[in-house]
């Protein structure tokens, strides 16, 4: 016999209703008059946001339109309250336990059902659940107040998105809201509570899944079965039952079982194979009658971390995927959104295909945004993304967080939550602590964190980023050096690097008022906050956007730079990748992928999915398999005589071969083409090559002399081909040069950047010591201010060329 035993009954919809009251008023207003009514408050949404439902009802603008987010910063002085009305059937209460569940709530809330209070909740991504079985009727009332944000001002003692106070690629909006689902769950008095399952492998051909339940008994002592069923989820397989039998007290009662998989089906990332994904069923029964049953899907993976044999204080960086190594090839996920109730399962599929059509595959999910509705992960775990996630701590440099018993035991409550929301999702790999702040002043933090994950999960903890041989560099872009600094970088772990650009012009043109349709309007300088005076972006847009020579015009401006921002990310990521040498390097992860606004970023992607240019540079450095020439980047091939002659024309690189794969090709022909800038061949070179799987190699030097006389020094072309197939392309123009090749305020600031981060002095100490890096900064940040404005004054804006990519992206 089967019965319906547990019932979800989704609360979500447009059927909600809100309104907002002076801060601390809306109780006294509700509940002290009999004949309050709910008819005069507007419409609302579920999930959602304050500001949505207020945009919804016309009552403020979209802030994502011009500078409309200053409009509506008074949404923050008041507390709201959220209304909604359900029904249940006499079946769906009698002799059931109830169960208010809300997957998030956004920030401080307290709930009342029916007149009674539930209790409160504070902080972000927490889990909020009330058994409610006592208080329900036919006719219910739910009502949700949500604290006024102007009462948490200060993003470092709140366990809350930190990029919503304003970062330098998104303005200050501190969103309020019922973000993700709630629901009710109605079960039987004996019922599962929580599951979680674990697998290992010895040598791959035998698998061990190991799940454990929690089982709540409300009733006396009684005997129950389960009954385990494991099968393919997106693949055919047989379906493994198993049986067991359980005497349960009356409470909690939590019970382990294994099962033993066959020549399991192993969940890979994409670029290594299927990611396969089992589903398990459990059915919980009481004298064959049916009482319970959930489903949960799981992948079968073996992952650890090797070390390099390097520095004794790094950490190991090698990533080893069911016993092969995996060269990361990753990006830095930021929230999709700065309203984060509007995030969905078709935002999130949209944004992750396009990361793995740019050949990535890691997501770093970064420290200053989310963690991500439970959508995210499911289709990463479908996509074969791997997953990096991040606690939500960012960029806390000198002042440590809070102490206090409040701020730790939300902190607690909260990481726990994350950790047993996520651990059954094969594609997270491992947790970090957080990005980009010193881990020995905030240990109190940290021991909570990895108390989480050592409690609750059997992942990898990693404390900070960047720390243990991790690094992020910003030599290029915040310290205005030259792209061959990245040539510099012998970290083993690069989980931040990457520079600035412009969104396309039919973005700005969607967003941004017509008549502000030029270079640095206010609203496209609103467009560009800034979080400190170093990080300014209009300086660095022009910095490295000179060597392409725009013009006025905000289109070759924006082409320009979205120009500079891929060849500086080509630049790093193919060092990087040859570092895969005997795997000096193991992986690197460049800032950002994508954006939660339109705005100027370092996305290579943008809020509306449109493409920039910089995302072929990407695509094209992160092929699985490339060919990469490594130059003299300070070089200036442009340098001509009195007679007009080029005067270096010696062009001489050394070639290699980098195969993430692990198929060999064999017998490849490996063809170099170099051209003029307007595509005539000059010269064409042939190799045949072999292709070994999974390594990197040195093939033999490349050289050409071209000839003086060319009017601009020629471009390179490549391709990799075998059976008539082309398994690579890339591209170099050796007309690139940039005039500003100062290495001195980068290296200063390198310095401070890591007495901040993982200096081991005291506080005192390390804010003498970086205030010293500063003052050393500042005049070489002023003559960079002063070369970069006197030489974009004189630019030739007539010299202005767009780089065809269409070699790039033809299928052959």
């Amino acid at each position: 016999m089967k019965l319906l035993p547990r019932i979800v009954k989704s609360l979500n919809g447009s059927d909600w209703r809100f309104q907002s009251f002076k801060d601390g008023t809306g109780y006294k207003a509700i509940f002290t008059s009999s004949t309050y009514s709910f008819t005069e408050w507007l419409p609302a949404t579920v999930p959602g946001n304050i500001r949505l439902d207020l945009m919804a009802n016309g009552k403020i603008a979209d802030p994502h339109y011009g500078k409309n987010n200053q409009k509506s910063q008074w949404v923050n002085k008041f507390e709201w309250w959220y209304h909604k009305h359900f029904e249940l059937l006499p079946n769906e209460r009698n002799n059931k336990i109830l169960h208010l569940v809300c997957n998030a709530i956004d920030y401080a809330s307290e709930f009342w059902l029916n007149g009674s209070k539930l209790g409160t909740h504070e902080g972000m991504f927490g889990k909020i659940v009330f058994d409610i079985t006592k208080l329900v009727q036919n006719e219910n009332t739910l009502l949700i107040k949500l604290a006024a944000m102007k009462n948490f001002p200060n993003r470092f003692k709140v366990v809350k998105c930190q990029m919503s106070y304003g970062w330098d690629w998104a303005p200050k909006l501190i969103p309020s809201g019922i973000w993700d689902d709630v629901f009710l769950e109605i079960k039987e008095r004996i019922h599962i509570d929580s599951y979680f399952i674990r697998t290992s492998i010895d040598n791959l051909q035998l698998a061990v899944v190991k799940i454990t339940l929690s089982i709540m008994n409300h009733n006396d002592p009684c005997s129950v079965s389960l009954i385990l069923r494991i099968q393919g989820k997106n693949f055919n397989s047989e379906v493994l039952v198993k049986k067991l039998n359980y005497e349960l007290d009356r409470g909690m009662n939590t019970f382990t079982s294994e099962i033993q998989i066959e020549n399991p089906a192993l969940w890979y990332p994409w670029d290594r194979g299927k990611p396969h994904l089992y589903k398990c069923t459990i059915q919980l029964a009481h004298n064959n009658v049916i009482l319970d049953e959930v489903e949960e899907t799981f992948g079968i993976r073996k992952f650890q971390l090797l070390s390099q044999g390097r520095d004794p204080e790094f950490y190991p960086w090698i990533f080893e995927i069911n016993g092969e190594r995996e060269y990361i090839r990753g990006g830095n996920w930021v929230p999709s959104d700065l309203l984060f109730g509007r995030i969905d399962s078709t935002r999130y599929k949209k944004n992750i295909q396009l990361a793995r059509e740019a050949n990535l595959n890691l997501l770093r999910v970064w420290g200053g945004g989310l963690k991500e509705k439970d959508d995210f992960y499911r289709i990463c775990d479908e996509e074969g993304m791997m997953v990096w996630q991040e606690f939500p701590i960012a960029c806390i440099f000198l002042t440590p967080l809070p102490k206090n018993k409040h701020y730790l035991n939300v902190w607690k409550q909260e990481a726990e939550s994350m950790v047993k929301s996520l651990r059954n999702h094969p594609s997270l790999l491992l947790w970090c602590g957080g990005n980009e702040f010193h881990s020995e002043s905030n240990s109190h933090i940290i021991q909570i964190l990895k108390a989480a994950v050592e409690t609750f999960d059997e992942r990898i903890f990693i404390p900070a980023s960047p720390e243990g041989g991790d690094n992020h560099n910003y030599e290029v872009h915040h310290g205005m050096g030259p792209y061959s600094l990245y040539l510099d970088d012998d970290f083993p772990f690069v989980s931040e690097f990457g520079l600035s650009s412009f969104p396309n012009y039919t973005t700005l043109e969607k967003y941004v008022p017509p008549e502000e349709l030029y270079f640095w309007s206010s609203t496209i300088n609103y467009r560009a906050p800034r979080m400190v005076f170093f990080q300014g972006h209009k300086l660095r847009i022009q910095r490295y956007a000179l060597p392409f020579q725009p013009s006025d015009d905000l289109q070759s401006i924006i082409i320009a730079t979205q120009q500079a921002q891929g060849l500086g990310l080509k630049t790093a990521i193919e060092h990087y990748r040859r570092r895969k040498l005997n795997w000096q390097n193991a992986g690197c992860a460049f800032w950002q992928i994508n954006s939660p606004w339109p705005c100027l970023s370092w996305c290579i992607f943008e809020y509306d999915y449109e493409k920039k240019l910089s995302f072929e540079y990407v695509r094209t450095a992160f092929q699985p398999i490339l060919i990469s020439l490594n130059y003299d980047l300070t070089l200036n091939f442009n340098q001509k005589n009195k007679q007009g002659q080029l005067v270096n024309n010696n062009f001489e690189a050394e070639v290699f071969l980098i195969n993430d794969l692990t198929e060999k090709f064999s017998n490849c022909t490996l063809k170099f083409t170099f051209l003029t800038q307007d595509n005539t061949i000059l010269k064409t070179i042939e190799r045949i090559v072999d292709v070994p799987k999974n390594t990197c190699i040195q093939l033999e030097a490349l050289s050409y002399q071209f000839s003086s006389d060319l009017q601009d020094p020629p471009k390179i072309r490549i391709q990799l081909i075998s059976n008539d197939q082309i398994l690579s392309k890339n591209f170099y123009n050796l007309k690139y040069y940039d005039p500003i090749q100062s290495k001195r305020m980068a290296k200063f600031m390198k310095r401070a950047s890591d007495i901040l981060m993982f200096g081991k002095s005291s506080r005192i100490t390390r804010i003498l010591k970086t205030n010293f890096y500063a003052l050393r900064v500042i005049p070489h940040y002023i003559s960079l201010i002063l070369q970069t404005k006197l030489k974009w004054k004189r630019r030739n804006k007539e010299n202005f060329e767009y780089e065809d990519l269409t070699f790039i992206k033809s299928s052959n």
